[in-house]
């Protein structure tokens, strides 16, 4: 188990509140200990993804928006990470070479800012990981 915090993509955010299967069993067991350490990070900026997500129609929930995102942040033990001044300026300068996509730029700013593992499996954030950047485990 690491010992630093970890920062939830929103997909990974949204199965593990679902209890999804594309969530693998090792990624669901280092959540759970981390949660025990309430060491679970969610940026805030996944709250507006699943937002768009659930408008669009990609992803189903099991209440009206409002009420899941209360519950999925209140009963879980995440934690929800701000997006400040400081996320949105280290979004702005990421080093390297990263897509525009500002909603996983802020991911990236905040998991670089806490020190935190990010758990992801877009293939572009992983990437991203294995250039030295940010921590990512693929989940």
């Amino acid at each position: 188990m690491p010992e630093s915090p970890i920062v939830l993509d929103t997909h990974v955010w949204v199965w593990a509140v679902m209890g999804d299967k594309n969530l693998k069993p090792f990624a669901r067991e280092l959540i759970e200990q981390a949660l025990r350490k309430q060491q679970v990070l969610v940026p805030s900026i996944c709250i507006w993804e699943t937002g768009m997500l659930w408008r669009q129609g990609r992803i189903q929930l099991t209440e009206p928006m409002h009420r899941w995102v209360r519950e999925a942040l209140d009963k879980s033990g995440f934690l929800l990470a701000p997006l400040t001044d400081a996320v949105a300026v280290e979004a702005a300068l990421l080093p390297g070479d990263f897509h525009s996509d500002p909603a996983d730029c802020m991911i990236i700013a905040t998991a670089r800012l806490e020190k935190a593992i990010l758990l992801s499996r877009d293939s572009r954030m992983v990437a991203y990981g294995k250039s030295g950047h940010v921590r990512v485990m693929a989940v």
